[in-house]
C-alpha cells in the first residue's frame, strides 16, 4: 500500500453517513472507492431498520499478485445504538477454479460458453481480465459481510428467503450425517456380502457428497431473484458462487443439479437392491 491517504464520503440524509478511507494510490483505486461507497450507501438505504448510521470504512488491501486477488476492508462506527468494529478479508485464486464455491464454479467452467452468452444478453460486462474478475468477487464478498454486520446491528428482521436459506444450510449438513450413517449401517449389516469395503467407501462417499451438493444447489435454484439482488445474505451467497449474473447462476445450478441427481441414483443402486 502506498500513496497519500484518500477520503471519500457519501450521505443520503443527516442521519446516514459513510466515509471511505484508504492509503492506496487514489488515482489507481478511485473507481473501486466510488463503487464501495455506492454499494454500501445503497445497502443502508434498503434497510428500513436503520434510524442512524455513522460508518467509516477503511480499505486496507485491494490488489492482485502472486496468483491471488485480495480485498481487505474494515468498518467502525455506530448503527442506531450499536457500535460496530470488524475487519473482513477475502481472496480468490486467479488461475484455476474461480469463486469460493467449488461445486458451482466447476459447473460454470463446463458451461462457460452458455454462461457468457446469457451474460451478454443480460447486459453484463464480460471483458474483465481474470485478475479483475477475481478482485471484484473478493471485494463483493467483503461488502456483503459489512452489510450483514450492519443488518445485525440495526436489528433488522431476517427475511423469509434468508430464513429458508439458513434452513437449507442446516439440512445439507444433516444430510451429510444421515447418508454417511446409512452407508455405515449397510456395511455393518451386509458384512461385505454385497460390496467389498472399497466399493462401499467409494459409493458411500460419492453419494454423500452428491446429496450434500444437491441440497445446496436446490437452495440456490429455489431462491427468488430478490434474495440475491437485495438481501445482504443473498449478495454474499452470490459473490461466493463466482457467478455474477443471476440468470447464469440458475442455468449453472440446474445443470449441476441434474448431474448430482444422476450420481445419487447411480450410487444408490446397491442400497435399493438390498432393501428390495
Amino acid at each position: 500500500m502506498h500513496g497519500d491517504p484518500s477520503t471519500n464520503s457519501a450521505s443520503a440524509s443527516p442521519h446516514l453517513r459513510i466515509e471511505v478511507v484508504t492509503d492506496l494510490t487514489p488515482d489507481e483505486d478511485a473507481p473501486a472507492l466510488r463503487r464501495i461507497r455506492k454499494a454500501l450507501l445503497a445497502g443502508l438505504l434498503e434497510n428500513p431498520a436503520i434510524e442512524f448510521a455513522r460508518l467509516e470504512v477503511t480499505v486496507h488491501r485491494l490488489d492482485a499478485d502472486n496468483g491471488f486477488a485480495r480485498a481487505a476492508l474494515s468498518v467502525e462506527g455506530r448503527v442506531n445504538m450499536t457500535t460496530v468494529h470488524r475487519r473482513f478479508s477475502h481472496r480468490r485464486q486467479i488461475h484455476g477454479v474461480p469463486g469460493g464455491n467449488a461445486l458451482v464454479s466447476a459447473a460454470a467452467l463446463f458451461l462457460e460458453p452458455a454462461a457468457l452468452a446469457l451474460a451478454r444478453r443480460a447486459g453484463e460486462k464480460t471483458n474483465l481480465s481474470p485478475a479483475q474478475t477475481m478482485l471484484k468477487e473478493s471485494l463483493d464478498e467483503c461488502l456483503a459481510d459489512i452489510l450483514l454486520l450492519v443488518d445485525t446491528a440495526s436489528g433488522r428482521p431476517q427475511s423469509r428467503s434468508a430464513t429458508w436459506w439458513r434452513i437449507i444450510q442446516v439440512a445439507k449438513w444433516a444430510s451429510l450425517l444421515a447418508v454417511s450413517t446409512t452407508w455405515l449401517l449397510f456395511w455393518m449389516v451386509t458384512r461385505n456380502r454385497v460390496l467389498p469395503p472399497a466399493g462401499i467407501l467409494f459409493l458411500g462417499t460419492l453419494q454423500t457428497l452428491a446429496v450434500f451438493g444437491g441440497l445446496h444447489l436446490f437452495g440456490l435454484a429455489s431462491m427468488p431473484t430478490g434474495f440475491f439482488r437485495d438481501d445482504p445474505l443473498g449478495k454474499k451467497t452470490l459473490a461466493r458462487t463466482g457467478v455474477r449474473n443471476i440468470a447464469v447462476l440458475r442455468v449453472v445450478v440446474i445443470s449441476a443439479g441434474v448431474v448430482a441427481l444422476f450420481i445419487i441414483l447411480c450410487a444408490g443402486i446397491p442400497l435399493l437392491r438390498f432393501f428390495d
